[in-house]
Parts: structure tokens; C-alpha cells; sequence
């Protein structure tokens, strides 16, 4: 699979992101598109798993999302980030998670929790779409904060 395509497909079709895990917060990743073909080729070549979604009205065509949860989306962006030019903040994020992350059965400290609550917030405020999003990024507003 090409991977700048893939980063193409990213960034114009994709999200990153993060979503509640049992105890924390993981990396979420995905791909949203109408050709369930080219999502099955992303499946084959990186993993995940494909997601019918409801339609918004009667017309439209049905689509589908390509998932990719926890290190394996780290992995994933690993791959493609040369390529991206709109999400790479995100990507950012995504790495900081990765550097941050205690690690298989152990648990989150407080101070990691809080950062990872951070990390979040700052996904979210670059995903934002259409007015109203704060001037400030919420790490911005933090390191302001601390001194």
C-alpha cells in the first residue's frame, strides 16, 4: 500500500483522537470514506477493524470507518507521518501518549493521568470544526498557567 496515499486519505478522510479505555484514555485513529475497498486494503495492510455507520439522510451513501485503537495507532502514524501535512499536531499527541504510557498491566500514576488529561483536551481543541474554538490551545493555556 502506498503510504502517501494513505497519509492523503489521512488527512483528508481521517481523525485522530483519543477515546475512553477501561482505565485511561487511548489513542483512537480512523478513516472514513464510501469505498469499503480501499478501507479493506488499509485493513489488510495495518490492522483494525471496519465499521458500518448509519447514514445522515436517505440518499447518501452507506460509510464506513476503519478503526485502529491504542499502540498500533501510534505504529500506524509512524509509518505515514513523513507524508501528512494537516495532522501532524495530531500525530504530535500521539507520541507524547506513546512516551508517557506505563506500560502492559500497569496502571496510570496522577501526574501522568493529568498530562494524558492534557493531551486530550489539546486532541480536542484540534479537532475542532467551526467557530467558537478557543484563541488559546489548552496547552498553551497551561504552560501560560505555570508561570
Amino acid at each position: 500500500m502506498n503510504l502517501a496515499y494513505v497519509a492523503g486519505l489521512m488527512d483528508g478522510e481521517g481523525s485522530i483522537g483519543f477515546t475512553r479505555s477501561r482505565s485511561a484514555m487511548v489513542p483512537r485513529i480512523s478513516i472514513t470514506n464510501t469505498d469499503i475497498e480501499v478501507l479493506e486494503d488499509i485493513k489488510t495492510a495495518f490492522g483494525g477493524r471496519i465499521q458500518k455507520l448509519t447514514r445522515g439522510k436517505d440518499n447518501w451513501k452507506t460509510a464506513y470507518a476503519w478503526i485502529l485503537n491504542n499502540s498500533k495507532a501510534v505504529d500506524f502514524v509512524e509509518k505515514i507521518e513523513p507524508w501528512l501535512r494537516i495532522k501532524k499536531e495530531q500525530v504530535w499527541l500521539l507520541y507524547a501518549w506513546d512516551a508517557i504510557r506505563p506500560g502492559y498491566n500497569k496502571r496510570w500514576d496522577a501526574e501522568k493521568l493529568d498530562v494524558l488529561g492534557l493531551l486530550n483536551a489539546q486532541s480536542k481543541w484540534l479537532n475542532y470544526r467551526g467557530t467558537g474554538r478557543a484563541e488559546t490551545s489548552p496547552i498553551d493555556a497551561e504552560m501560560k498557567a505555570a508561570v
